[in-house]
């Protein structure tokens, strides 16, 4: 299982048994669907104010914007930098829950520290946006399932 790290300097409740249980689902169908093992890696997700994340995404992307997700390489797996307030303005733009709207995110976070790029190309962003996508509607399908049970 991943050795999660949730750190939260934003200031904003976050769901964090869900995510939990969000990254531990997301773990089980990466390993299903791709050649990535990300049993016993280490990951850290900080979440931070609006402000920060902007300051971030300038700092490293050379965008002076506020983002919803970056993410930082390392040895074992990396880190994501996560904004709720973002996740809450992308959610009501989308009309998704919360909650979804921030496993969708650190979905596509861990996908990118395992090197998927949809900046790079048409080809990048096809092959990480199907895989994305399946694994969203898996996990959204047997959220549900629990759910009605």
């Amino acid at each position: 299982m991943i050795d999660l790290t949730i750190v939260n300097s934003s200031g904003l409740r976050v769901p964090q048994a869900h995510l939990r249980q969000w990254v531990e689902q997301v773990e089980k169908q990466i390993t299903k669907r791709t050649k990535h093992k990300l049993h016993q890696r280490e990951l850290v997700i900080a979440f931070v104010t609006k402000k920060e994340i902007q300051r971030l995404n300038k700092e490293f992307r050379g965008k002076n914007k506020p983002t919803d997700v970056l993410s930082f390489e390392s040895d074992s797996l990396g880190e994501l930098a996560i904004s709720p307030e973002v996740i809450a303005e992308q959610a009501r733009e989308h009309g998704l829950a919360i909650k979804h709207e921030l496993g969708y995110m650190v979905l596509h976070g861990i996908l990118h520290l395992l090197g998927y790029d949809h900046e790079t190309g048409e080809r990048g962003a096809k092959k990480m946006f199907t895989l994305q996508d399946a694994i969203f509607d898996e996990l959204l399908k047997k959220s549900a399932s629990k759910k009605s049970k």
